[in-house]
Parts: C-alpha cells; sequence; structure tokens
C-alpha cells in the first residue's frame, strides 16, 4: 500500500465532492469551495511573501502586476550586468559583487558576451575572484561570499597585482548606501531586506577608489559584527568552502584552492 496518494487523487476527490448528494451539508461544502477557489484567485492580497518572485496566499490576479513588476526589475539588474562585460580594447575591468545574484549574473553574462574562464595567475586575485579573458580585454569577476572576508582579506592585494583600468562594485541600492555613504536607519533596513532578498531592490555599479574600497571593508566588518551582536553565528569562507565543493563546481576555477 502507497502512502502517496495517487495524482489523480485531488481531481478525484474534487469530483467526489460537486457529486455529493444536494443536502444542506454537501451545499455548504461546495460553496465553501467555490469561495477558497474564487478568493484565492480573485480576492485582495493576503500573506504576501517575496521569495523568488512576490508569492501570495490569496489574490493571484491582483499578483500578476506584482509579477510583471518583478521580471522588468530582473530584466533591468540583468541589462545592467550584461553593460559591464563592454570593456575597450586592451582594458581590463575588476568587478566587485557584493551579494550571490549579482555574481552569478555577471558570471553568466561575460560568458554570453564572448569572455572565457581562464587561468588565474597565482596570487591574491586566485583567492578572491574569476578571470574572463577575450580577445584583447579582460575582467576579474570578484565576491564577497556574504560574508565579505574575501573582500576583506584579498580585495586590495589583488588590485594591485592586476591594476585594473577601473574597480567596479555591483550591489543593490540599499547596501551602496550602507557600504558607501552614510546610511540612515531605514537605509540600513532596506539594505537588511536586500541582503535577505525578501524584496527587490535595484543593482546599481559604481565605480570606486582606494578610499572608497577601505570603506566597503569597513563596512564588512560592521556586517559581523552586528551579526555576532545578534547572535548569528558567522561561518568561516574556508568551511563555506568545504561545504559548497562536496555539492558543486559551479565556476569557481582554482578559488580557494590556496586558503
Amino acid at each position: 500500500m502507497s502512502w502517496f496518494p495517487s495524482p489523480s487523487t485531488p481531481r478525484a476527490a474534487l469530483r467526489d465532492l460537486i457529486a455529493l448528494p444536494r443536502t444542506r451539508a454537501a451545499t455548504a461544502m461546495q460553496a465553501a469551495l467555490l469561495g477558497l477557489v474564487l478568493l484565492g484567485l480573485f480576492g485582495p492580497i493576503t500573506a504576501p511573501v517575496f521569495k523568488d518572485g512576490p508569492r501570495v496566499l490569496f489574490g493571484r490576479v491582483a499578483n500578476i502586476r506584482s509579477w510583471r513588476q518583478w521580471q522588468a526589475n530582473v530584466g533591468d539588474d540583468l541589462r545592467l550586468i550584461k553593460a559591464l562585460a563592454d570593456v575597450p580594447a586592451g582594458g581590463t575591468r575588476m568587478v566587485l559583487a557584493d551579494g550571490w545574484t549579482e555574481d552569478r549574473y555577471a558570471h553568466l553574462a561575460f560568458q554570453q558576451a564572448g569572455y572565457r574562464i581562464a587561468p588565474m595567475p597565482a596570487g591574491a586575485c586566485a583567492r578572491l575572484a574569476e578571470r574572463f579573458t577575450a580577445p584583447h580585454r579582460q575582467i576579474y569577476l570578484a565576491r564577497s561570499n556574504d560574508t565579505g572576508e574575501p573582500v576583506q582579506r584579498w580585495a586590495a592585494p589583488c588590485i594591485a597585482q592586476v591594476q585594473p583600468d577601473e574597480v567596479l562594485f555591483v550591489a543593490p541600492a540599499p547596501r551602496l548606501a550602507v557600504l558607501l555613504g552614510h546610511p540612515s536607519a531605514a537605509d540600513k533596513a532596506n539594505a537588511l531586506m536586500a541582503r535577505n532578498q525578501t524584496s527587490h531592490w535595484p543593482l546599481r555599479a559604481v565605480r570606486i577608489d582606494a578610499a572608497q574600497l577601505e570603506r566597503i571593508v569597513q563596512g564588512y566588518d560592521e556586517d559581523m559584527r552586528e551579526f555576532r551582536a545578534r547572535g548569528m553565528r558567522v561561518v568561516p569562507l574556508t568551511e563555506l568552502l568545504r561545504a559548497s565543493r562536496k555539492r558543486t563546481h559551479f565556476g569557481y576555477g582554482n578559488y580557494g584552492d590556496n586558503t
């Protein structure tokens, strides 16, 4: 005997419910079911959750607009990332990605633009970045791995090693306000939502210099102190790498081999 219902069970249950004799109880159950269906489709938006898009318990027709806006937002982010691949001939660009989304978008977008993942010379960049090359141009894509530890430890040495023509920092708008500016309480709250991906905030790319890189490093330090103050465990980068390597070889090249 199977513990799992067959795929036809829900349909059969609905058919049986509709076919019930016309008793008062059956009529009430049928009306309740119809009410739930109508509420799910046409009711007001209820219990919205942003997880891989805007999801709701009730109000799915009204939520179509939110889905379309979310898709438009993602399209804007992808266009921004794809523009980063436009490097002048003979140029070298370094892109620092604050979070997972912008890192993976860039990883794919650069290859779609004709770049290929190239071997990384030994040194600080091997611990921080992927190297993408195309004829007469190259991009180094560095990631924070959410902890910011790689940027804290190796960004400045890697930049000194590569000497790129420019360094671009890519992050959701509230994170830029927190890491590069003088954030308000609202900025910090929005940055936390952006980091947890509980809402969508547009990606931005800004050129940074050495002083701004130092401010970003300080911002990651502040992140870690805040996480620990909340009782959250900050997992060391080497532990994250060991855990992820058991599951995937997801485009990290020789990243972490020298940690």
